[in-house]
């Protein structure tokens, strides 16, 4: 069994762990951005320049993409600094391998025509520019220009930027076909950035109608109690002890998640015995299962959770009573138990508006421009400091993780 797997995006301050995930996971993988090859980052600092030697015109947005592209490398890096306390014993620093080829992209792109649902689900999911620029760029100036040259990655732009839905359709291939490789670790995948759910639950499911394998029952109205005894653990411990967003926060998590194993494996078992009664209760009466809720909570939870917090109970009840009467917490938890017919909001995700994101594309590819002598001339300036952050994120990877392992499949922790 591999270890809970963030995605679909890479490490970055959206998707830093809370403590409760630390905690019940005990170790989660994150991934650094992808492209570690010398070849890829020579190509993205010298694109812009290339192109203003020879007036190679494209829309704006892809210059803005070339600068946007390192980012995601500085911004992974200051979490990983964040995260040092807790790094060695529960967080997996790891680079995927997976095809990003033109074959690859090509394919997608069929996969996508085959299933059209996915491209507007994509157009609506709230796009993180600096991820999409990393993928797009990696793919046009690396992978083309190990096949084709910089010439031919030039013509390759050229024809998926003639007109505005081409662009938008080759940026949507790319993450998609990065979503695919992951859809194995799909009983693994903690989901931080909740907006990619939809499209990640279509993929999934469309890859199963490929292959025969598609079961309706699946999607539909399911309950499962490990993802209530998770939510349960998880709103209970969030107040408590929040997200692990600073160095001082993350030596104490570290201290508790390893000096506390005993204590929070029988906190998880008392969430487990609630989410069974729970879950299993013979009613659909939401106001029946919240009042067992509550009584369970505070029968079952204030000690190992005293125990844990080094806190006296009554101190803990009065928090956990504050706890019970917040509807909305309570409320979220109990939709599980009645079950979340995920067909649905899929098709709800398809009919929304055009994401933010997408509509800064769709703007920024109406002029086509030469790129200006200030990107140029930063590209310049910033290479040294990026080659160096790159460095640095190359040396701390411990695992590369070929994404055509097969696991088993469920949907515990989306």
């Amino acid at each position: 069994m591999i270890n809970a797997v963030v995605c679909p995006t890479y490490l970055n301050r959206e998707n830093l762990p809370y403590a409760a995930d630390i905690f019940y996971h005990g170790k989660i993988t994150y991934f650094l951005p992808t492209g570690f090859h010398p070849l890829e980052l020579q190509s993205v600092f010298e694109f812009p320049g290339y192109c203003r030697a020879r007036s190679i015109a494209f829309p704006s947005i892809i210059w803005e993409m070339c600068k946007l592209y390192f980012e995601n490398s500085i911004e992974a890096k200051d979490c990983i600094d964040i995260l040092e306390p807790i790094k060695r014993e529960h967080i997996v620093i790891a680079a995927p391998v997976y095809n990003r080829d033109i074959r690859a992209i090509q394919e997608t792109k069929q996969f996508m025509h085959k299933y059209p649902q996915l491209l507007e689900i994509f157009k609506s999911t709230e796009l993180n520019l600096k991820f999409a620029s990393r993928e797009l760029m990696g793919h046009v100036l690396y992978e083309n220009i190990l096949e084709k040259g910089s010439a031919g990655s030039v013509e390759y732009l050229r024809r998926n930027c003639r007109r505005v839905n081409d662009l938008v359709l080759l940026i949507a291939a790319v993450i998609v076909n990065r979503i695919r490789h992951f859809i194995p670790f799909i009983e693994n995948i903690l989901l931080y950035e909740h907006a990619w759910y939809a499209l990640i639950m279509e993929i999934d499911k469309c890859q199963e109608i490929d292959k025969g394998e598609y079961h309706p029952s699946k999607y539909e109205n399911s309950v499962d109690i490990e993802v209530f005894r998770f939510r349960l653990f998880e709103q209970i411990l969030n107040p408590i002890f929040g997200k692990c967003d600073t160095k001082p926060k993350n030596e104490k998590i570290a201290r508790l998640a390893d000096g506390k194993m005993e204590e929070i494996n029988r906190l998880k078992n008392k969430c487990e015995m609630i989410a069974r009664e729970v879950v299993l209760m013979p009613t659909k009466e939401i106001q029946l299962k919240q009042k067992r809720l509550n009584e369970l909570i505070e029968s079952e939870i204030s000690v190992p959770l005293s125990d844990l917090m080094d806190q006296p109970i009554k101190r803990v009840k009065d928090s956990l009573l504050n706890f019970m009467v917040d509807s909305t917490v309570i409320g979220g938890i109990l939709t599980l138990a009645q079950g979340a017919n995920v067909t649905t909001f899929t098709t709800a995700a398809a009919a929304g508006a055009i994401s933010t994101a997408i509509k800064h594309i769709i703007r920024n590819c109406e002029k086509r421009t030469t790129p200006s002598d200030l990107l140029v001339s930063g590209m310049k300036q910033m290479k040294i400091e990026y080659e160096d952050v790159q460095r640095y994120l190359s040396g701390i990877v411990i695992e590369q993780l070929d994404t055509k392992m097969a696991n088993p499949r469920n949907q515990h922790n989306l």
